[in-house]
C-alpha cells in the first residue's frame, strides 16, 4: 500500500473514531449496535469527502444496502437528512 493511500485510511478512520466518538455504537437508521460507516457521497468518486464527516452516516448493514440499492425512501430517520443533502 502507497504512503499516500495510507495517510488517506489514517484520515479516514480517525473521522470514523470522531463520528462515533460524537454519535454513539449506534445505527442513525435503526439504533443497533455496532453499525458500519456509510458514505452519502462515494469515495471513489469524491475522494475530498472521505474523512469529511458530514459526509458520513452511521448505518446497519440492512440500511446500508437499502441507500446503496437507491431506496434511500426506506430510510426515514437519515434519508430526508441525506437527501437535502445532495441536493443542496
Amino acid at each position: 500500500m502507497s504512503t499516500k493511500r495510507q495517510a488517506i485510511d489514517r484520515e479516514m478512520h480517525k473521522a470514523y473514531e470522531q463520528i462515533r466518538d460524537e454519535r454513539g455504537p449506534y445505527c442513525e437508521e435503526t439504533g443497533a449496535i455496532l453499525p458500519d460507516p456509510s458514505h452519502n457521497y462515494p469515495r471513489s468518486l469524491c475522494p475530498w469527502l472521505i474523512a469529511n464527516t458530514d459526509n458520513i452516516v452511521l448505518l446497519s448493514r440492512d440500511a446500508h444496502n437499502d441507500f446503496q440499492n437507491n431506496n434511500i425512501w426506506k430510510l426515514t430517520n437519515t434519508g430526508p437528512r441525506i437527501m437535502r443533502q445532495m441536493m443542496a
